[in-house]
């Protein structure tokens, strides 16, 4: 149904900070950081140091603001795993296969800047937590 992860998400209270705190073990940025005005959130990723091709990378996502759908995770926790981001070729039919499985969709299928627009999708299953489908990321 979904592919390989894409990447782990964390949210962050800053970027430069946390993304040192995973520079210290292996991994770099892959490009600056981007600007989701969906979200009110800036995004970076990064990767391992001598990653495989297709090895999971980190999201750091920063709120941009306490309107942010991610802010309030600034104050439950620090550095957890927000989210878990499967890449998948088709995002509709992966979206009407999750929701026959009884697993639930979190707001619209949207482009992402992150992604260089390509759709996503947040959805939530009690036992998995909440994930991310992106369709044919080009990273």
């Amino acid at each position: 149904m979904f592919g390989p992860i894409h990447h782990v998400g964390y949210v962050v209270k800053a970027i430069d900070a946390s993304a040192a705190d995973f520079q210290r073990i292996g991994y770099r940025i892959v490009a600056p950081p981007v600007d989701d005005p969906a979200y009110d959130a800036e995004i970076v990723f990064l990767r391992r140091e001598g990653a495989a091709p297709g090895e999971p990378l980190i999201e750091l996502i920063r709120p941009r603001s306490e309107q942010s759908a991610v802010y309030a995770h600034t104050k439950e926790s620090k550095l957890q795993i927000h989210h878990v981001c499967f890449a998948v070729d088709d995002l509709q039919t992966a979206v009407a296969d999750a929701k026959r499985a009884k697993i639930y969709q979190l707001g619209e299928q949207r482009p992402a800047p992150a992604f260089g627009g390509a759709p996503i999708c947040f959805l939530f299953s009690r036992p998995i937590g909440l994930f991310e489908l992106v369709e044919r990321p080009s990273f």
